[in-house]
């Protein structure tokens, strides 16, 4: 086995914003990077629908053990209730699959007699939009911007300041995708038509799909995307860190080149999540100066 990624520990956000700026050697030819930016550089990369809590999601009925088909039959039920939802306020959703979700055929999908079928190609538009408005997907968000993901780290590493959790470090990720093709058995990339929502695109979206594999009645083995790479030498996958208390200027970088709540998310909601991320600036900066108790 090989190290699954490099780890590149930066002391400041300047350093952070050099490597992952236009002039930095990782987003130079013929490097074709995406970025994903996390609060918490411990954490892994596992999509949410997989995580410990996802079954809080769930009423206990459905809440069933985690042998391959059972957790499918999970994600296709929680895809159903976007669905349905949807209906009921006249969204436009893409593919097929909304129209047999809809009824009880979607118990007849094949993914639940052969579960490392799932998700295919024929779910992922409506999986990357039940995934940007909220629903746990098998799918992991990334995006061609690296701007957006210092914001997104940043700015969810400022609440965890304003709750006390100053310590630590936060993460930017990098997969280079011009050499993903050596692991396409494992995982592969999906960028989805900007259409399908108005986040997507302001956030250059792009998301990965891991192929978990399972047999029916078996226990599905849930191993972070990171480990597909300690398969081959030279992983594609590099880790960014920088300390936790650096989020603050990371969120001015970010917006002095018009990366902000607003922006990332262009809706009446976005210009509220401006507001709300601005409280936790606020709030970081009164525990960081040590003029707020937590």
């Amino acid at each position: 086995m090989h190290e699954p990624y490099s780890e590149v520990t930066l002391g400041s956000a300047d350093e952070l914003w050099a490597e992952l700026g236009p002039a930095g050697a990782l987003c130079m030819p013929p490097s074709d990077p995406i970025f994903r930016g996390q609060a918490c550089a411990d954490w892994e990369l596992v999509p949410s629908v997989l995580r410990k809590d996802a079954r809080r999601f769930l009423p206990a009925s459905w809440r069933l053990e985690r042998e391959a088909d059972n957790q499918v039959f999970v994600e296709l039920l929680l895809l159903r209730s976007f669905v349905l939802y949807g209906d009921e306020i006249g969204l436009v959703l893409p593919t097929d699959l909304a129209m047999e979700l809809r009824g009880e055929k979607f118990r007849d999908r094949p993914e639940l007699t052969d579960p490392g079928k799932w998700p295919g190609e024929d779910p992922l538009g409506l999986l990357a939009m039940a995934q940007h408005h909220g629903v746990p997907t098998r799918l992991l968000d990334w995006t061609r911007n690296p701007h957006a993901a210092i914001f997104f780290a940043a700015t969810d590493a400022l609440r965890r300041i304003a709750d006390g959790k100053s310590d630590g470090r936060l993460a930017v990720w990098a997969l280079d995708t011009a050499a993903i093709n050596l692991y396409r058995e494992n995982v592969r990339t999906f960028r989805p038509l900007g259409s399908i929502s108005p986040h997507l695109a302001a956030q250059s979206g792009v998301f990965t799909v891991q192929m978990f594999g399972g047999v029916r009645g078996e226990p599905l083995d849930v191993k972070p995307l990171e480990t597909v790479f300690a398969r081959l030498p030279n992983s594609p996958l590099t880790k960014f860190t920088v300390p936790t208390k650096e989020s603050r200027r990371l969120v001015q970088y970010c917006e002095r080149v018009g990366v902000s709540g607003a922006r990332m998310f262009p809706s009446a909601d976005g210009a509220g999540q401006a507001v709300l991320r601005n409280s936790d600036l606020w709030a970081a900066e009164e525990v960081l100066h040590g003029t707020r108790s937590v």
